[in-house]
């Protein structure tokens, strides 16, 4: 099957976002294991259990899957939130664009997976999400980032519970925009 490229700075974004959180072993272990045990000592994850993640306990748009009780999981999912387009102008100078997307995290899990021997699940999920995001820089694409906000997931059914983390990137857009220029 042929590469398909995807269209748009959102889906280039999302992309990369996910992609940041596939490359985190620690993360990716609280997800995959549903073992009350200590989740810290199981081994890494192999390319072809981070593959079945994506769709079943990881998805890259808000869902909490409905499933028997015997298949509950712990759920990441992903939403854009708040999108900022603002423009830097200082006198005599070319004026850059900013693009300043905010990603929704929902951190879901059910009363049964949440405890573990390393602590609480969705706690531990939250604060591994603080390690890689909270004032870190992400790559060329995503650049700077900073959680802005956390919060319980108000409405969940039984016997779901979570969070919601919100993730702001900042960074410089790739190309610059000068109000002098007739060609754009």
């Amino acid at each position: 099957m042929a590469n398909i490229e995807l269209y748009g700075q959102l889906n280039t974004y999302m992309n990369e976002f996910v992609n940041s959180i596939m490359q985190d072993q620690i993360l990716l272990k609280f997800l995959y294991y549903n073992t009350s045990e200590d989740v810290l000592s199981m081994p890494d994850l192999t390319v072809e259990q981070k593959k079945s993640m994506i769709d079943d306990t990881i998805f890259k748009y808000k869902k909490v899957p409905v499933r028997n009780d015997g298949e509950m999981k712990t759920y990441l999912a992903f939403e854009y939130g708040e999108i900022t387009r603002m423009q830097q102008v200082s006198y005599r100078e070319v004026n850059t664009m900013f693009f300043r997307p905010t990603i929704d995290v929902f951190v879901i899990s059910t009363d049964t997976n949440c405890q573990t021997k390393n602590g609480d699940r969705i706690y531990a999920i939250e604060s591994r999400l603080a390690e890689l995001f909270h004032f870190k820089v992400h790559g060329s694409t995503l650049g700077r980032s900073r959680i802005t906000k956390s919060d319980s997931i108000y409405g969940l059914p039984l016997p779901f519970h979570g969070r919601e983390i919100s993730i702001e990137f900042w960074a410089e857009n790739p190309g610059k925009f000068d109000i002098f220029d007739t060609s754009l």
